[in-house]
């Protein structure tokens, strides 16, 4: 079954919910009941997830589904993939990652996550996987290029892989992981 599609806001407010321990069960429960007041809290109030509260209503089996199936955002913007880093897999820009004017490099994930991130990524991203150019200490240092077209393949080396996403519409951007 494919996954349901949700806004870039919808999926980040969803994850911004996991992020503080919220359980996927609480997310239903408290979206069905329609009480979603303790969310309201969280950071302060700074999220406000009224349009979570209105999808559930309006289409409950695409909320639920998204929730406990997964889901694919319409359309991905490239600071939509750094809150998601951030969210998912507490990887802060420039602490964890360096970020360029039009792709990011030396993100490291293990496998699951880049799959997890391919299957939830919009389609304007082109995820390339190419062979880590460097070693470091422990294989932290990768180096990663520009998105070509089609898309080169490598096979992953050893000391891990690196992953290039890109859009596909309109100017050239990449992101780069290394699985670990």
């Amino acid at each position: 079954m494919a996954h349901v599609k949700l806004s870039q806001w919808e999926a980040i407010s969803l994850e911004v919910l996991r992020a503080h321990g919220t359980e996927d069960q609480e997310i239903i429960d408290r979206f069905k009941s329609g009480d979603i007041r303790p969310f309201q809290q969280i950071e302060d109030g700074r999220f406000d997830f009224a349009h979570l509260l209105d999808l559930s209503q309006s289409q409950w089996d695409l909320f639920e589904r998204a929730v406990r199936d997964g889901y694919q955002i319409k359309f991905s913007t490239f600071n939509g993939i750094k809150t998601l880093l951030s969210l998912k897999f507490q990887q802060q820009a420039e602490r964890d990652y360096a970020v360029h004017e039009d792709y990011l490099e030396r993100v490291r994930l293990k496998r699951a996550d880049v799959e997890w991130l391919r299957s939830t990524i919009s389609p304007n991203w082109q995820i390339m996987n190419g062979t880590a150019a460097g070693h470091g200490r422990g294989g932290d240092h990768h180096r990663f290029g520009p998105a070509v077209t089609p898309p080169r393949r490598n096979k992953a080396s050893t000391s891990g892989t690196e992953v290039l996403f890109s859009c596909s519409r309109g100017p050239a951007r990449t992101f780069g992981c290394g699985v670990l």
